[in-house]
């Protein structure tokens, strides 16, 4: 089906459509990012002619973007199927939004591998447990100045494993959501997407599993609860709920491969391993 034929369907209502809209137009993001990615002098190549790790590292980027927007601009319900075809509608908004996250982040892009873990464990401290730059410079033994720094790079943190004890009582999805103003808009987007999908994937978990999965954590709605209290419930000793909760979150990972919120979680993976992407790109 056409780009065009897939959104009829959305706008109708069908919603499932949109996995197969941002899978067929995967290349369409990746097209763009090189184009962009080259406007700012940044393709460079190893020596057998294929991407460097800074070169993938800085296209990885730009795709998350243009997935970001992309996903935008189709649930924005803004496009005229009579005014032209659905990749000249989107085009415009992605090369956009890659153009002022480059002017905007360049100076992370160029950070080494092991800067880069800095950085994410700097702003996690930072949005997950509220931290501020001397308090972050302390537990990372970096300066403050560094710390501050770190703090202000726009990056993406957030993954499946990050349902962690961070939330004590609050709903993970409003933890993450409640205060818009402590990341770029980009990333709230982001964060918010993925969260979305994270939640679709545990709402399809067996009753049991949300319910001991949900309150061990205290996300999603549940209130955090003493192992013992969980295993009362559900007549299971305190090893019985680990191993429970254990067997729920793989269950969650088996989901994992073929959800779109591994579309979403590419970028982060990519930060860590950015040779998994872009491999097999040539020089063109």
């Amino acid at each position: 089906m056409t780009n065009e034929e897939l959104m009829a369907q959305f706008m109708d209502g069908d919603k499932s459509v949109l996995t197969k809209l941002c899978n067929k137009n995967e290349g369409l993001i990746r097209s763009r990012a090189k184009e962009i990615a080259k406007a700012y002098n940044c393709i460079q190549y190893t020596q057998r002619g294929k991407y460097n790790a800074y070169t993938k590292r800085i296209l990885n980027e730009l795709c998350s973007v243009g997935r970001i927007t992309f996903m935008e601009r189709i649930r924005s319900g803004d496009y005229d199927s009579e005014k032209g075809m659905l990749t000249t509608f989107v085009v415009p908004y992605i090369d956009g939004d890659m153009r002022r996250y480059m002017e905007t982040n360049l100076g992370c892009l160029s950070l080494d591998a092991e800067t880069m873990t800095t950085v994410r464990k700097a702003q996690r401290l930072h949005h997950a447990e509220y931290m501020d730059a001397d308090e972050i410079a302390a537990e990372l033994h970096i300066s403050e100045e560094e710390a501050a720094r770190h703090i202000g790079y726009g990056t993406h943190f957030y993954g499946i494993d990050d349902l962690t004890d961070y939330y004590d009582d609050v709903d993970a999805y409003d933890y993450l959501l409640e205060d818009e103003s402590t990341a770029p808009p980009k990333q709230i987007i982001y964060q918010r997407i993925r969260m979305e999908y994270l939640k679709e994937m545990f709402e399809a978990l067996p009753r049991r599993d949300r319910d001991i999965l949900g309150k061990y954590y205290g996300v999603f709605g549940y209130r955090k609860e003493p192992l013992e209290d969980i295993g009362m419930y559900h007549f299971l000793s305190e090893g019985g709920v680990r191993d429970a909760k254990d067997k729920a979150l793989e269950k969650l990972r088996k989901a994992y491969p073929t959800s779109m919120m591994r579309y979403w979680s590419k970028i982060n993976r990519a930060l860590e391993y950015p040779d998994r992407l872009f491999d097999s790109s040539e020089h063109d």
